[in-house]
């Protein structure tokens, strides 16, 4: 359980679709549909009644609303005390890639792109292939 499946659920849960919710969440509905799928392994309890006419919450689905708003809410908030900077204008980029990818970013290229824009910052992650093609 993650910060991410936590927000999916809740937007699942608030639009009462998966399809609905995989497009405010720019993702497949069939990412939203594991991610909702390993919640319910993960907690041992059914959190949606799927049918043809659409998704109805469980009691279970109930409590874990209530739940995940409160740890979200202060997973913002320590958030915001840890990450406060003097410097607000500095922004981060995120970049995401399969193994054995960022070793073509040379240091002259990191350098000069840091000359080029000051006040943005590269955060680089490594994942096997798999994850990657969820997360696009």
């Amino acid at each position: 359980m993650n910060e991410r499946n936590l927000r999916c659920f809740i937007k699942v849960y608030q639009l009462g679709s998966l399809h609905r919710a995989a497009q405010d969440l720019y993702l497949s509905v069939q990412a939203v549909s594991r991610i909702i799928s390993k919640l319910e392994e993960e907690l041992g309890e059914t959190l949606f009644i799927r049918s043809t006419s659409g998704i109805c919450p469980t009691p279970a689905a109930d409590k874990l609303k209530e739940h995940a708003e409160i740890i979200l809410e202060q997973y913002s908030k320590i958030k915001q005390d840890i990450g406060h900077h003097d410097d607000d204008d500095v922004s981060t980029i995120r970049i995401a890639s399969t193994y054995a990818v960022l070793k073509y970013l040379t240091v002259d290229f990191i350098k000069s792109f840091y000359r080029e824009y000051p006040n943005i910052r590269l955060s680089f992650v490594e994942y096997p292939e798999y994850p990657i093609y969820e997360m696009l």
